[in-house]
């Protein structure tokens, strides 16, 4: 396959439209390999509940960056992904090997296809002249500084980075809790400002957010689903997914995940504690059945038990439903609407009808080979309209609590909101009372002062004669 533009290969989509499928029969047409871009595919175990490509699929092509992870790693983000992927890409790049990126994990995607990454630095300066000692200690332990980071609250981190970011935390909300602690961490292991590393790192770039391509001309294929068609599928996956031992997966990880840190226990600056929002342990499925698994052997047979159970299965499916269509506004958002010129096309294939399934393929396959001639593919790609980015613009309700706005249409939404109007409403009720109090306050004093002038002269008002009366009140 001699090509003077071999491209990347990425597959889009959202859970259950046959991503994974289709990857497969693209990499077995061009003998290509696969590079997994799932969050949670990365960890050994849970072949279920993250619904594996099976070993006989693996062995069809080769598949990287599966199951490599142990089940008690719990800090594995984007930058490990990226690291992880790039080298994987350029060696089959190197080899004139197509490569094919798929997953569900869109994040981790646009981090191979674009370059906006910060990069830390191998070895960070000394000497932080900064009020937070305790985070200067961690400059060369990141997860220590995590963790610390992760104990602090809220108020306090935000309160930290205005600190040592002014810039940068003028440009976050102070509940955007994750966004704070990245800035926080990249101040302390780059000893750079995330403002100021950004504007080195994308020199001359229109887009900051974005990045330049990393690769001339990906080729990016979006399998779509109609959404009643992908509800149904999902359901009908979970179903399948309690048919082979979901619920006994799951059982069987925790005890292995305990068995683990068990044998860390002695360190205590790890953390052994059982969370939902780190590591695999954040993944749907975990938080669904936690009720269910807490019980007793006898417990779970019970009606009780039972319900807790089903009550698991449709909570799944739910979650599972609500995920593919955050996953559908991701790439609509953050793909086909992406700020900037650099900006691939997009080209969509449909899964809803699985007897159509080799024409899918098909269209697919014509995409790709038009890549790989140098050719423009016949198929339209899908139509592309850049988000125009709103200037910063921070304005603060002190009316509605206090709430904080970032963006000026955010601000503007919010004055014309029915809670916003109605606090202006009732302010305005309020400014009109206390009016009125003031005005009777007003009149009952003035009553007072007339009352006590006329007691002061020892007679009354009708006994003044008119001229006396105004000298008086002179």
């Amino acid at each position: 396959m001699a090509t003077s533009r071999l491209p990347l290969v990425v597959v889009l989509g959202a859970t259950g439209a046959g991503k994974s499928k289709l990857a497969i029969e693209i990499a077995k047409i061009f003998k290509g390999e696969i590079i997994s871009a799932d969050s949670m595919q990365v960890y050994k175990g849970l072949d279920i509940i993250t619904n594996k490509v099976s070993p006989d699929e693996q062995q069809e092509c080769p598949h990287h960056l599966i199951s490599y992870l142990e089940a008690d790693h719990r800090h594995y983000n984007i930058v490990d992904f990226r690291d992880a992927a790039l080298p994987i890409i350029d060696d089959l790049l190197s080899k004139r090997i197509l490569p094919i990126v798929v997953g569900g994990t869109n994040y981790y995607i646009e981090s191979v296809i674009w370059n906006f990454l910060i990069d830390k630095k191998l070895s960070p300066e000394d000497g932080i002249n900064d009020p937070a000692k305790n985070l200067q200690d961690f400059t060369d332990d990141s997860n220590a500084l995590l963790r610390c980071l992760n104990g602090m609250d809220s108020l306090d981190l935000y309160s930290h980075l205005q600190i040592i970011d002014p810039g940068t935390a003028s440009q976050m909300h102070p509940n955007n809790r994750r966004k704070i602690i990245r800035a926080i961490q990249v101040y302390y292991e780059c000893q750079q400002t995330m403002s100021s590393l950004l504007s080195e790192q994308h020199d001359g770039q229109e887009n900051v957010k974005s990045g330049p391509l990393r690769y001339p001309h990906p080729c990016i294929l979006w399998v779509k689903c109609q959404q009643p068609d992908l509800n149904a599928r999902l359901d009908g996956r979970v179903d399948e997914m309690m048919a082979r031992g979901l619920v006994a997966e799951l059982e069987n990880f925790h005890k292995e995940v305990a068995r683990l840190e068990a044998l860390k226990r002695d360190n205590s600056s790890l953390d052994t504690g059982h969370t939902y929002t780190h590591g695999i342990l954040q993944m749907i499925g975990f938080k669904e059945f936690h009720a269910y698994l807490q019980l007793s052997v006898e417990d779970r047979a019970s009606d009780s038990g039972q319900k807790l159970l089903q009550q698991g299965v449709t909570d799944l499916k739910l979650a599972t439903r609500r995920y593919a269509r955050q996953q559908v506004r991701w790439i609509t958002n953050r793909f086909c609407n992406r700020p900037g010129s650099n900006v691939p096309p997009i080209y969509a294939v449909d899964s809803t009808d699985l007897t159509q399934w080799d024409k899918t393929v098909e269209e697919a396959v014509e995409v790709v080979k038009a890549y790989i001639a140098g050719e423009l593919p016949r198929k339209a790609p899908e139509m592309v309209v850049p988000k125009v980015e709103t200037q910063l613009e921070r304005n603060v309700c002190d009316l509605c609590g206090g709430r904080i706005f970032l963006h000026s249409h955010e601000w503007a939404g919010h004055l014309k909101s029915k809670k916003h109007k109605f606090n202006v409403k009732m302010l305005a009720a309020k400014r009109k009372q206390l009016i009125e109090l003031l005005s009777a306050r007003e009149e009952q004093l003035k009553k007072t002062a007339d009352e006590s002038l006329v007691t002061a002269h020892g007679r009354s008002e009708a006994s003044f004669p008119e001229d006396t009366l105004f000298n008086v009140f002179l």
